[in-house]
């Protein structure tokens, strides 16, 4: 399902809402939360300086309209004027946050929370920022983005329990808690803080998809179930615990029961995106084009930034033979997102399919350079080398995609191919059957040769495989013997 879709940025509260303001400056802090005070005469004392207090009042007067440009230039004078008071620490790492200046952001959050170490606000703002830098590690798809975002997280949950010591009721931060905990597979722990959200928080439908999220984390679908109707209970008009449900779904391959779900949260919440982004999905896999282009639009319209879904819509396009607009997405996604390997692994088979062996094989080299264990990569150079009849490195190459992603019909048909080659026909049929179950119709000359990209020189190989091979796929009944 879409990546962040499960994400803090898409239920909790972060720290981008810098718009949430206070009407004015009050003592030393200024939370993002309207219901956390400020606190004053901390180390700070008091102003040493009011014209500085003044140009810090501006900078959050700034804020507010997001002029964010006057903001950051008005917190630097603040904090050059005052370097120790945490508020002026606080509006600047706002002010660069939403200039898209992230990693600065990340340094005055942190300056304000070691200053006022005893102000809830700071620290449960600097541990949704932290959390926000995983997703975005996460994102960027390079061979040690994974370890950053861990470390970003570990630190988000460092700091969210600081917030926690200070104000052990507050049920945001065990619900914030229970998802971070997920995210690192500490199930049990996000089961606890999950259910103490609940405690705190009956009527809050958001605990209830946390708790159903960590049971279905650990495996207990009943439990998860359970929690998700219990959030549908609890409102039926937010969609997001039939949204939930379908994800649960989907997950066991469940999709009409899947699809039924998503559309139900689409009534829920008409302007639901998340849930167009999974009914896309679904009808996808489900091999329904029309309707999962029209439920995808959908998505797209309501958040034009979505590049899972354009992502989605552009293999919709390509399986329905439309490789023009596939790869126009393609591109979209690319400026969008340009860590996300799948739609590089894209452009190296368009590159393919073009007889461009050479510009593909740089592709699949650019990609390795970025994750030498995605599939991504040694999925195009096992396709590439299979064209060059150089079959045991295509072997070598489909197993260590296979590996990273034993999913792929695509590389299993390469496989297939690249056995019957070496003359080993039992395991050669073994790879076709497992690529008859990802891929429909392999029967068929046609889309096998979709599948692997054919060029003039291959489509005889395939037919001739094809041939000898198609009664493996036949029920029992319609073979001969």
């Amino acid at each position: 399902m879409k990546p962040s879709q499960h994400s803090f940025l898409g239920r909790g509260m972060w720290i981008g809402a810098a718009s949430v303001l206070l009407s004015a400056l009050v003592g030393q802090s200024r939370p993002l939360r309207a219901d956390v005070r400020p606190q004053s005469g901390t180390q700070n004392g008091t102003a040493s300086s009011s014209s500085a207090l003044s140009i810090l009042q501006k900078g959050y007067a700034s804020l507010s309209q997001k002029d964010y440009a006057a903001a950051e230039a008005d917190f630097r004078q603040a904090v050059s004027a005052l370097p120790k008071l945490a508020s002026a620490h606080h509006g600047l790492g706002l002010a660069l946050w939403d200039e898209g200046k992230r990693t600065q952001a990340l340094q005055e959050f942190t300056a304000a929370a070691d200053l006022d170490p005893g102000d809830f606000a700071l620290h449960y703002d600097l541990a949704e920022a932290e959390w926000a830098m995983a997703q975005d590690s996460e994102e960027a798809s390079s061979a040690d983005s994974e370890a950053t975002a861990a470390d970003y997280r570990g630190i988000a949950i460092i700091e969210m329990r600081k917030a926690l010591a200070l104000n052990s009721k507050d049920a945001d931060v065990h619900l914030n808690l229970a998802r971070l905990y997920l995210q690192t597979k500490k199930t049990d722990d996000s089961i606890a803080e999950a259910r103490e959200a609940e405690h705190l928080a009956p009527s809050n439908p958001a605990a209830a998809v946390a708790l159903g999220d960590a049971y279905a984390s650990k495996g207990n679908a009943v439990q998860a179930v359970a929690a998700y109707q219990k959030a549908i209970q609890l409102n039926s008009h937010n969609g997001e615990g039939n949204l939930a449900l379908g994800e649960l779904l989907a997950s066991q391959k469940k999709l009409p029961q899947a699809e039924a779900a998503f559309r139900q949260a689409i009534q829920a919440a008409p302007n639901l995106e998340a849930a167009y982004a999974a009914l896309g999905q679904v009808l996808e896999q489900a091999q329904q084009p029309a309707e999962a282009v029209a439920a995808l639009n959908r998505a797209l319209q309501l958040d034009p930034r979505d590049w899972m879904s354009e992502f989605t819509l552009g293999e919709v396009y390509e399986r329905e033979g439309n490789v023009a607009e596939a790869m126009k997405l393609y591109q979209n996604v690319l400026q969008l997102n340009p860590g996300f390997l799948p739609v590089r692994e894209r452009y190296a088979l368009d590159l393919v399919r073009r007889g461009d062996l050479a510009g593909a094989t740089t592709q699949a080299d650019s990609i390795s350079s970025r994750n030498p264990a995605a599939p991504e990569g040694h999925r195009v150079m096992a396709l590439v080398l299979w064209k060059q009849r150089n079959y045991d490195a295509s072997l070598a190459e489909c197993a260590m995609a296979l590996a990273a992603d034993s999913h792929s019909a695509r590389t299993l048909a390469v496989q297939a191919l690249d056995l019957w080659e070496q003359g080993q026909r039992s395991q050669a049929r073994n790879a076709y059957v497992a690529a008859s179950k990802l891929e429909a119709n392999l029967t068929s000359a046609l889309v096998f040769c979709r599948l692997v990209e054919c060029g003039a020189g291959d489509i005889t190989m395939v037919e001739d495989f094809i041939r000898k091979n198609r009664w493996a796929l036949e029920p029992p009944a319609e073979q001969d013997y």
